[in-house]
């Protein structure tokens, strides 16, 4: 055999093997990404639990509070519980929210565009989503921070509201968590 043939075939060998290596950490990026999502939608189930369980008890005060009211006894603070719980019930159905896809996506545009269009639109889309509900996080953070640090407390009750807002806050990253799982999935998918 010619020296160009032993050294074509060590190439092509080294080649496959570069491919088999990188096929490898493909594979094994995948399975990273695939226990992620799991940890990910457990995390997010939960608070959809969590949220169906507050909005059962929004809607049972309510009617509670309705009849406690024809014997003249209503139920004080109705109106800041119902509100507190609304806010726990939107935070937590989110992320999966996110997951299911269940929000409206107008995508008669998008779909004429070419595959890397799509992608550069739903990387820039993504991105800035990210940034948005971080920055949302991290506002709710200060604010109840803040609140704390000054003791305010809610109107009718008298109770300090702050943990709402900081269990708010945790609601809002399960919806950052699962944006950006979706964009580094995105970003490895092979299309």
């Amino acid at each position: 055999k010619s020296l160009p043939e032993i050294g074509e075939k060590r190439l092509l060998a080294n080649l496959h093997h570069m491919s088999a290596r990188k096929e490898g950490w493909r594979d094994m990026l995948h399975r990273i990404m695939d226990k992620i999502k799991i940890l990910n939608l457990k995390f997010n189930q939960i608070m959809f639990v969590i949220a169906g369980i507050c909005l059962v008890a929004a809607v049972g005060l309510v009617v509670l509070n309705g009849i406690l009211r024809r014997f003249s006894v209503p139920i004080s603070g109705t109106s800041e519980i119902v509100g507190w719980l609304a806010a726990i019930v939107t935070a937590f159905s989110l992320g999966i929210s996110q997951i299911e896809r269940v929000h409206v996506d107008i995508d008669l545009l998008f779909n004429r565009f070419n595959t890397g269009i799509r992608k550069g639109i739903t990387v820039f889309c993504s991105l800035l989503s990210i940034g948005f509900f971080l920055l949302l996080v991290v506002q709710f953070v200060v604010y109840a921070l803040s609140l704390h640090a000054s003791n305010t407390l809610s109107t009718t009750l008298r109770i300090p509201y702050y943990p709402i807002i900081l269990i708010s806050a945790v609601g809002i990253f399960g919806m950052v968590t699962t944006l950006l799982i979706q964009l580094l999935e995105s970003l490895i998918r092979k299309e």
